[in-house]
C-alpha cells in the first residue's frame, strides 16, 4: 500500500494547489461573450456536457418538465465478463433544480467469451433523485446532492450484482479553472450502503461478502471541444464484516461528445451521444494491483426519436433518411 499511500498525497496536494489558484478570490459568473463554448455550455445545459462518465457524476439537472430516455450499454464488458450490462433509464425534470431517474440494467450472454451459465436477465433495477443546491462560494460554483437506490431482479450473476439492496447518498462539486483555460475541476463524496434486498426471498450467495463503501474522489475534465480528456482519482474506504480496508484508484480517460450531424450521418438516433475510453489502477489492501480498460457509450433522447428511429430500421433505411418536417 505503500504507492497507494504516496499517490493519495501527490493527488491530493496536486488537486488542492491547482484549485488554489484558479482565482479563489473573485466568485465564478457566466460571461458569453468571453467564456469559451464548453463553459457556457456547463451553465446553460449541464446535462448536456459529459456531466457523467465512469462513475463519475457532475452537477446538473434537466429542466422543469423535460423527459429523457438513456442507454448505456458497457462495452468493456464484451472483453472483461462472460455477460453484457444494457443500463437504460428515464430522467425527468420535476422542478428547475429537482430530478428523479429510474432504470434497468439487463443484461445478456457475451458472445465472444465462454457461455457457460447462458442465460438472460433483467439484472437491478434503479431509482434516484438529484438536487441542485447552493455551492459553497467562492470556491465552487456547481453543486448537487443525491439519492441513488439499486436492488437486484431474479437471480443475476454475482459479478455483476452482489445480491444485495444499495442506497447511496452522494454530494458531487464543480469549479471551472480561470488557471487553466476549459478545465473543470470536481470533486465527489459518497458513500454506498447495502442492506437486504426488499421483495427478495432467495438468499445471499455465501462467497458474496456484503460491504459499505465510502469514497471521496477529486479529479479535473479539460474539454476544449467535442473531445474531452479527464484524470481523477478516488480513496475509497471498504467496510466488510471482519475487517476495513482502504482502497487507492487512479483514472484517465478520454470523452467524446459528436456533434449530432454526424451521429445522423452514422445513422444513429437523434439525441446526445457520448462515449467515454478509460484505463483505470486500482491498488487494494490483501490484494494485487488490477488493471482495466473499460469503453461505454450512451445515448440521451426521447420516446419520440426511439419510435421514429426503430420504424426507419425496419423500413430497410438507415434510421435517418428521412428528415423531419420544417415547422411552420
Amino acid at each position: 500500500m505503500k504507492f497507494g499511500v504516496i499517490g493519495s498525497v501527490l493527488a491530493i496536494g496536486i488537486f488542492f494547489t491547482l484549485t488554489a489558484y484558479s482565482d479563489t478570490d473573485t466568485e465564478i459568473q457566466s460571461d458569453p461573450e468571453n467564456d469559451s463554448p464548453f463553459m457556457r455550455q456547463v451553465w446553460e445545459q449541464p446535462f448536456l456536457v459529459a456531466n457523467e462518465f465512469f462513475g463519475t457524476v457532475l452537477p446538473g439537472t434537466l429542466e422543469k418538465y423535460n423527459l429523457s430516455m438513456t442507454f448505456r450499454p458497457r462495452g468493456g464488458d464484451f472483453a472483461q465478463r462472460d455477460f453484457i450490462r444494457w443500463p437504460i433509464g428515464v430522467r425527468y425534470g420535476f422542478t428547475e433544480t429537482l430530478e428523479g431517474q429510474a432504470g434497468l440494467s439487463p443484461f445478456t450472454p457475451n458472445p465472444f467469451r465462454g457461455l457457460r451459465n447462458h442465460r438472460t436477465g433483467l439484472g437491478e433495477y434503479r431509482l434516484g433523485l438529484r438536487q441542485s443546491i447552493t455551492p459553497w462560494r467562492p470556491f465552487w460554483n456547481q453543486a448537487m446532492v443525491g439519492l441513488e437506490f439499486r436492488s437486484p431482479l431474479g437471480r443475476p450473476p454475482i459479478e455483476l450484482i452482489d445480491g444485495y439492496a444499495h442506497v447511496q447518498p452522494f454530494i458531487t462539486m464543480t469549479r471551472p479553472s480561470r488557471l487553466l483555460p476549459n478545465t473543470l475541476f470536481y470533486l465527489t463524496l459518497s458513500h454506498d450502503h447495502s442492506i437486504s434486498a426488499p421483495f427478495r426471498s432467495s438468499e445471499v450467495d455465501d462467497e458474496v461478502i456484503r460491504q459499505h463503501i465510502s469514497e471521496i474522489t477529486p479529479g479535473f475534465l479539460y474539454k476544449p471541444g467535442e473531445w474531452g480528456y479527464f484524470i481523477d482519482y478516488t480513496t475509497r474506504w471498504i467496510n466488510e464484516p471482519s475487517q476495513t480496508r482502504h482502497a487507492h484508484k487512479y483514472q484517465v480517460g478520454v470523452v467524446w461528445d459528436p456533434p449530432r450531424a454526424q451521429t445522423i450521418r452514422l445513422g444513429l438516433p437523434r439525441g446526445s451521444w457520448q462515449f467515454e475510453l478509460g484505463y483505470a489502477l486500482t491498488d487494494e489492501q490483501q490484494r494485487s494491483f488490477r488493471h482495466s480498460v473499460q469503453f461505454r457509450a450512451r445515448w440521451e433522447g426521447d420516446l419520440k426519436e426511439i419510435r421514429r428511429w426503430s420504424n426507419s430500421i425496419f423500413n430497410g433505411s438507415n434510421g435517418n433518411d428521412r428528415e423531419p418536417s420544417a415547422s411552420p
